[in-house]
């Protein structure tokens, strides 16, 4: 099954109009027919990069607040604790009321199924070269705990410009990795993506291809 690519300047989230602009990142957005396609690939490309970044961390935020219903709040909790392995870390913003958590796994072994990170409005995988400080992690990320947008994941990208960003979504058309980079790093995602035969198109070629799919 065919995959393409495309690579743009700054941080650029597909689904939003708004986007970051700045020299320092670099956003490659994958698209593919299917999921299972598009996970596929990630697990080669992580494969890949887990030398040099070995840690994958999982960030979700609820993005909204429980606190008026607490019987929702205590059973959301519970339901989280459950999926969190050793060193998860799940904890309440106490400025909005909204929970948000961290699930770390290894790189290499990619642990996670592909319908975990797909609820892109408010999930994506950090990966990082060395293992964070999980709770000073998460206090940067809990800052933007509403919802997942090109501002909160630069001005988080910006504290550890060594961090990649891997985000996934699916729709009724098509199925997108994207994948946010520091600018220092495009060459190496590059020539990965061309060794997995995937194509590099230009932006304004993106509709077509996709009605092609």
């Amino acid at each position: 099954m065919r995959t393409f690519y495309i690579c743009e300047s700054g941080v650029k989230l597909c689904e939003q109009p708004e986007y970051t602009l700045s020299p320092d990142f670099v956003s490659f957005t994958l698209i593919s027919a299917s999921l299972q396609n598009i996970w596929s690939n990630w697990e080669k490309i992580s494969h890949s990069l887990a030398l040099e970044w070995p840690t994958t961390i999982k960030w979700r935020t609820v993005g909204y607040s429980l606190e008026d219903q607490k019987i929702q709040e205590i059973r959301l909790r519970k339901d989280i604790e459950s999926t969190l392995g050793a060193n998860g870390v799940i904890k309440k913003n106490e400025n909005t009321k909204i929970y948000s958590y961290l699930n770390p796994t290894d790189t290499l072994e990619n642990k996670l199924k592909p319908d975990e990170p797909t609820q892109y409005r408010n999930t994506f995988l950090i990966l990082k070269k060395i293992k964070p400080d999980k709770y000073l992690l998460w206090d940067q990320l809990s800052k933007d705990d509403k919802a997942v947008t090109s501002k909160s994941v630069f001005d988080f990208m910006t504290i550890d410009k060594e961090t990649l960003i891997a985000r996934f979504l699916e729709s009724d058309t098509h199925s997108t990795l994207q994948l946010i980079a520091p600018a220092e790093n495009p060459n190496k995602i590059t020539s990965l993506l061309e060794n997995l035969k995937i194509k590099k198109i230009k932006h304004t070629e993106l509709s077509q291809t996709i009605n092609n799919l």
